[in-house]
């Protein structure tokens, strides 16, 4: 759940762009009727916490740079 940075009410997600980097921009609106703030967030792979036994496919070592 994201909330509007203006008036800290809930905001729902609009539309979500995957961009060329492997990360999303969302936009967002304030459910308050009278804020409505629109605004965008990013979301991005930070690092991981425990290792998986799984082998990284090849697909995946270009978009998540630091597993190897």
């Amino acid at each position: 759940m994201m909330y509007c940075p203006l008036c800290l009410k809930p905001a729902h997600m609009r539309k979500v762009n995957d961009l060329e980097d492997g990360s999303k921009e969302t936009f967002h609106q304030c459910q308050n009727l009278e804020c409505s703030t629109t605004f965008v967030s990013r979301e991005t792979f930070g690092h991981i916490i425990k290792n998986s036994k799984i082998t990284v496919g090849e697909d995946a070592k270009g978009r998540n740079k630091g597993v190897e």
